[in-house]
């Protein structure tokens, strides 16, 4: 099973996924991040803050397979 990073990325401040966590294949992995990208967006909008920034996935090597922006995943 493969390992994927989910970091965090607003403006130049990359909270970067040190350790990464093992999903079946990356549209699993795209489906947390964007759980996670919600949970962060809402957060957000409790604390009336914007809502910016994007999740990055990458793989083992650091290449950055998909990015889910926090905005498109909520309905507003």
């Amino acid at each position: 099973m493969p390992r994927y990073f989910l970091s965090l990325r607003q403006g130049e401040k990359l909270s970067r996924d040190l350790e990464g966590e093992r999903f079946d294949d990356l549209e699993h992995a795209v489906r947390e991040a964007a759980c996670w990208a919600r949970e962060l967006a809402g957060a957000a909008v409790t604390n009336d803050e914007p809502v910016r920034g994007h999740v990055e996935i990458a793989d083992n090597d650091g290449k950055i397979l998909a990015t889910l922006i926090l905005r498109d995943t909520v309905r507003f």
